[in-house]
């Protein structure tokens, strides 16, 4: 036990080494260049664009991006299709279901993987699961668990609006059912002196903190405000917690016919409906010294605490933050920051919140394009997401045509849309002890990256690589290497392969002569083993689990 203690230790150990110690060249700095047409982008830089915005890259579109104004015809592109929404597959699953079994999460789960590693508007999915993490719903210890429709609805909200106005995702996720039942703004009543009740302060103070605008007041560029003290301005303070909890009153499931207050059963499909007699119309103490005034109709009170949220000035460098960690790195320069919340704040045509804009700023930035990487670059791949990278860059399927993941919260320490809290799976602002914290930077994916998930994540994404198909199990889901087993017999090609597909081109020399002796001695006539030995050692291995 001692001697497995250390190796998951010391793996944690390159890990974070590999985070920090990055080498940087910028012997080219400050030399003067005419501008020329920017070259095709190489097979590398295409991998290493599409891990950023996708979950993995496919041959396919490693050739799409590969084109003359590859990244912005990608983006073109993606920005262009309809989202591919999971209700549809939810819903079919709920109809098959058997007369004694009732609806649960699995249902959504499976809908979800499908639909991440099959759908051709990848970013859009990339872009939701980003959203996913910062704006938390769970069905994780909630009676949710067992309405997948409610996964499925808030999902395709956040799809649906990713390349939409942030203004927009915040009205919609405000009225989201999901969120209303997650948060306790569903029936969310007016105060009542009688039974000495006040509003529910849960979705009020987290919208603020989590989704919009954070606790300390921010500079453009991402840095905190400071008073004269250099002590960090409060955004907010408990009269404006109360304020908003008074805003979000009078909201309940939708119904159809005569709606009543009173018990009904849920509905997770429909946003919450208005209830005006039980919305409190009194003034309001909100953000930056401004008071609604009393007697306003609900829709109004909404709209303008929204907009209050949506104008201030946080804003832009908070969603800025958030969003380049989970797509490019952990530690954007305030340089980054500052450049993709100046989009944000306006999109070029004088619009506010335009978040197609700040996704295309983001990923075609110098810093998440710059192959000189800086110190410090880059992030850990979210572990779900590295297995997806595996299903997609070998077309993986089931006899069953389901796609069915099991046991992902035990094997990754987390899963899609069940986190253990609002505070979702990590903190952006955690830092692993060690050569992490001492470098002075935050690694928000290693605080579920613990000696229990090094092995567990480890295990599933091998038994992945060699699950062959069986009459037993139709739900298995197999991996095509039939184009690496076509290619086995040269180690050295199919390494090369190997290379773009799922390391972004950044394999090291020595873990390619890991990788190639490996391969080397197993027989010729095994290419199937050689095939499955070498993806097997690079989705292990902490160069893949680090995305630089």
């Amino acid at each position: 036990m001692k001697n497995h203690r250390f190796r998951c230790g010391a793996t944690l150990a390159v890990l974070s080494l590999l985070l920090v110690a990055i080498p940087t060249n910028d012997s080219h700095a400050g030399q003067k260049k005419k501008k020329k047409p920017p070259p095709l982008p190489t097979s590398a830089q295409a991998a290493r664009f599409l891990n950023q915005c996708t979950f993995g890259p496919t041959s396919a579109l490693l050739a799409q991006v590969q084109q003359k104004n590859g990244y912005e015809n990608f983006l073109a592109q993606q920005f262009s299709l309809p989202p591919t929404l999971v209700m549809p597959r939810v819903d079919q699953a709920i109809a098959a279901l058997p007369a004694d079994t009732g609806p649960s999460y699995p249902l959504f789960s499976e809908a979800w993987w499908y639909t991440i590693v099959n759908a051709p508007d990848q970013l859009r999915q990339r872009v939701a699961f980003a959203l996913s993490e910062i704006m938390v719903v769970s069905a994780q210890n909630s009676g949710m668990y067992e309405h997948p429709e409610a996964m499925a609805t808030y999902w395709d909200t956040l799809a649906s609006d990713a390349f939409g106005n942030f203004r927009q995702l915040l009205e919609d996720v405000t009225l989201n059912p999901a969120m209303g039942d997650f948060l306790d703004m569903v029936h969310n009543d007016k105060p009542n002196p009688k039974r000495n009740t006040e509003p529910n302060e849960n979705y009020a103070r987290e919208i603020m903190q989590l989704f919009t605008i954070g606790l300390w007041k921010l500079n453009p560029d991402g840095t905190q405000q400071l008073d004269r003290s250099r002590q960090p301005i409060p955004t907010y303070d408990q009269d404006v917690v109360e304020g908003y909890a008074h805003v979000f009153t009078g909201w309940y499931w939708a119904q159809s016919g005569t709606p009543t207050w009173n018990y009904v059963p849920a509905n997770y499909r429909q946003p919450m409906m208005a209830f005006a007699d039980h919305h409190d119309t009194g003034p309001k103490a909100l953000l930056n010294g401004v008071t609604l005034p009393p007697n306003q109709m609900q829709d109004v009170d909404l709209a303008q605490a929204l907009d209050l949220l949506f104008n201030h000035q946080n804003v832009g460098p908070f969603l800025a933050r958030h969003l380049i960690q989970h797509l490019v790195t952990s530690n954007p320069s305030p340089g980054y920051i500052s450049r993709v919340a100046a989009v944000f704040n306006n999109n070029g045509q004088h619009v506010r919140g335009d978040l197609a804009a700040v996704v295309q700023a983001i990923l075609l930035d110098k810093e998440a394009r710059n192959p000189n990487l800086t110190s410090g670059y880059g992030h850990e791949r979210e572990a779900i997401v590295r297995l997806a990278n595996l299903y997609r860059a070998f077309n993986a399927s089931a006899a069953s045509g389901k796609f069915v993941v099991g046991n992902q919260n035990f094997n990754f320490g987390e899963a899609p849309l069940y986190a253990p809290s609002v505070f979702n799976f990590f903190s952006p602002d955690y830092s692993q002890s060690g050569a992490i914290e001492q470098a002075g930077l935050v690694s928000p994916e290693f605080q579920i990256t613990t000696d229990t998930t090094v092995i567990t994540s480890a295990n599933k994404m091998r038994s992945s690589v060699y699950q062959q198909p069986s009459s037993n199990n139709p739900d298995a889901l197999v991996l095509d290497l039939s184009p690496l087993v076509a290619v086995a017999n040269d180690p050295n090609t199919l390494v090369d392969l190997l290379n773009d597909l799922l390391m972004g081109g950044a394999m090291s020399s020595n873990t390619r002569t890991i990788v190639t002796n490996a391969v080397s001695q197993i027989s010729a006539a095994n290419t199937l083993e050689r095939a499955q030995t070498a993806v097997h050692l690079l989705v292990t291995s902490p160069e893949f689990v680090i995305e630089k």
